[in-house]
């Protein structure tokens, strides 16, 4: 992966290997929040030099730190920096709405050296969606940059008449800093030692204003990993023996119908359970209705599979795509028509091996390297995995987590992206989507599913109950999941296999839930 990547909230940074934001490069790298790039170009240079990688990681997600290196520099035909003579680290994290990046140089050179760290930067205040290709529309436009100390600011007008700034400062002198976006600090090291600058880049959106009082890097360091720290405390905790998995941290659409049905039928029960009896009649008819009519205007008998949508004209639209999948969890289909779906879903023409395409090769509009049409999304994988689970289909679920897990594998930490390309397995290697978020929230959710769907764990609040239905991958023998929060307890148990069988032992249960293996 040729990329990094880090987040917090709302707000993420994504550059080259190096760390650096090249204008113009096309994965649209920058520092984005609320949809907006506020960073569109940030370049470090030594000595006018570009230096030369070492490593580079942000296996953390919330931070990253990537080593460089002088590559050999001349001047006047002398050597003025030898080559690997100055390691240069860059560490960066976001904390409270602003993004912190220390430059630390060390002096690995025998004598003393002096070299210039210069930094360009720029932001477009661009639309994420303009950049990523998807949509086109009236820009606002820059209003100048100020310059001031320690500090650079770029001003923009949006279209929308909402004022936009990005606050940069940094915490030691610098020799030049202009409106250009140009600032160069002089350093000066002997032997072993260590020097540093830090920048606090500040997205700002509202009137002009003062930024808010930037926290320090330290003190803001050390409230970011407390905060994961207590995160990670109140977590569920999953652990197998199976390290593919271990290693991985979803017009009148069809799937609508499935999410409404199953909203009246859950209501229903509610309602009867508080004593509102009629109320829940009522939704139970209005679910059964619903039920029928989908199944005549969705139905198309000549494919044994549902159309997508109806369009304005209550007409199908008869693309073969994976959304049905996504109405399995509802409850709304009738068994043959279930296992038809199921049929379809794991064919060929959909299962790519590495998960269920978005649109069947051979449709019309299928593309494998499309955003929603032939590629695969772990999310979209993650719901049709839920409804095999819920109904019992324990081979077909796992044919997709594995499938899932091998696709993982490829790519860097094991992490699944937002979505990669639809090509058939023996492609060869999963094919990456080029503009994928990885890491990406939707996804990153896809191998806790895999968790619940080996479970067969479906929690029903009204009755106090949790079902489980425990299946494994055929090179897993253990899946112990600790302190896992269902009504008003927690819930500890390990899966097992001992033999040919797949056995449950419960080692805490303070839910108030009768726990029912199936």
């Amino acid at each position: 992966m040729n990329y990094r990547v880090i987040k917090e909230n709302d707000m993420f940074f994504l550059t080259d290997e190096k760390g650096n934001i090249p204008k113009s490069h096309p994965y649209g790298l920058g520092l984005y929040t609320k949809d907006t790039r506020f960073l569109s170009e940030f370049s470090l240079r030594i000595n006018g030099e570009e230096p030369v990688l070492l490593s580079s990681d942000a296996s953390e997600n919330y931070m990253a730190t990537i080593l460089l290196t002088t590559p050999p520099i001349e001047k006047d035909g002398e050597i003025v920096l030898w080559r690997e003579s100055v390691q240069i680290e860059r560490k960066r994290f976001i904390y409270s709405g602003v993004l912190y990046e220390t430059v630390k140089l060390k002096n690995y050179f025998p004598k003393p050296v002096t070299c210039e760290i210069s930094v360009s930067f720029d932001a477009d205040f661009a639309d994420m969606f303009i950049i990523r290709g998807f949509q086109t529309g009236k820009v606002g436009k820059r209003t100048g940059q100020t310059v001031d100390g320690n500090s650079l600011v770029f001003h923009y007008e949006g279209a929308d008449g909402v004022y936009r700034a990005t606050t940069i400062t940094w915490d030691r002198p610098a020799i030049l800093a202009d409106e250009s976006g140009q600032v160069v600090f002089a350093f000066s090291l002997h032997h072993d030692e260590e020097q540093a600058v830090t920048f606090m880049i500040q997205p700002q959106i509202g009137q002009p204003a003062m930024p808010k009082t930037i926290m320090d890097k330290d003190n803001a360091l050390r409230q970011l990993q407390d905060s994961y720290n207590e995160w990670h405390q109140s977590i569920t905790r999953v652990n197998t023996d199976y390290k593919p998995l271990q290693r991985l941290t979803p017009i009148a659409l069809v799937e609508v119908q499935g999410y409404v049905y199953q909203a009246k039928k859950g209501l229903a029960d509610i309602f009867e359970q508080i004593g509102k009896v009629k109320q829940a009649a009522e939704l139970r008819q209005q679910a059964e209705e619903l039920k029928k009519k989908f199944e005549d205007a969705f139905w198309m008998e000549d494919v044994q599979f549902y159309a997508i949508a109806l369009d304005e004209k209550k007409r199908q639209v008869g693309t073969i795509t994976s959304n049905p999948g996504h109405v399995l969890f509802a409850g709304i289909l009738d068994g043959h028509r279930e296992n038809a779906v199921i049929r379809t879903l794991l064919s060929p023409k959909m299962f790519s091996g590495y998960g269920i395409r978005t649109m069947a090769e051979g449709e019309a509009g299928y593309n494998p390297m499309s955003y929603h049409d032939g590629s695969v999304w772990p999310h979209d994988n993650s719901i049709i995995l839920l409804g095999l689970s819920k109904l019992g289909k324990a081979k077909e679920a796992l044919m997709i987590m594995e499938g899932l897990i091998e696709a993982a594998s490829h790519f860097e930490y094991n992490r699944l992206p937002e979505l990669f390309c639809g090509y058939s397995r023996s492609f060869g290697k999963p094919v990456p989507y080029p503009v994928a978020c990885s890491p990406q929230a939707w996804a990153a959710g896809t191998p806790l599913v895999f968790v619940q769907a080996m479970l067969g764990l479906f929690p029903n609040s009204l009755r106090k109950e949790i079902h489980l239905s425990p299946t494994l991958l055929d090179s897993m023998n253990v899946l112990k999941v600790e302190n896992m929060a269902i009504g008003h307890g927690r819930l500890s148990l390990t899966v097992f296999r001992e033999g040919k069988e797949i056995k449950v032992n419960i080692h805490e249960n303070t839910t108030g839930y009768d726990v029912i293996v199936l």
